[in-house]
């Protein structure tokens, strides 16, 4: 897999912390899924993050997904959550799946949520 560069590495960073608020992934878990995670993953994560990255310029804003303010952010991450095709809809739920696995792979966040 081609490592993710410094900007895709802020771009999915940004997708992260606006699909999936709170704590980040450490950033162990993104070499853990660099070299666990099957070509196809690797690529269809890559690419949600591209395309949730651009995705207000395709929506008439003038900014990168990270340019927006939070309220902006969460409003179109609403919309494509709910967009009439699969596949957009599938982009939101991929990164906020990967997010979830990173986040709650830490024993602190899984203490939090088993009690």
């Amino acid at each position: 897999m081609i490592p993710w560069t410094p900007f895709e590495r802020r771009w999915r960073d940004v997708a992260v912390a606006a699909v999936l608020p709170g704590p980040a992934p450490a950033p162990d878990f993104w070499t853990e899924l660099a070299t666990a995670a099957t070509p196809l993953l690797r690529f269809g994560l890559r690419a949600a993050v591209w395309l949730l990255t651009f995705a207000p310029l395709l929506h008439g804003r003038p900014h990168l997904l990270g340019g927006l303010p939070e309220a902006d952010r969460e409003a179109l991450l609403a919309r494509l959550g709910a967009h009439r095709l699969f596949l957009v809809r599938q982009v939101v739920t991929t990164v906020k799946l990967i997010a979830a696995f990173g986040v709650f792979r830490e024993p602190p966040a899984r203490r939090a949520i088993t009690g």
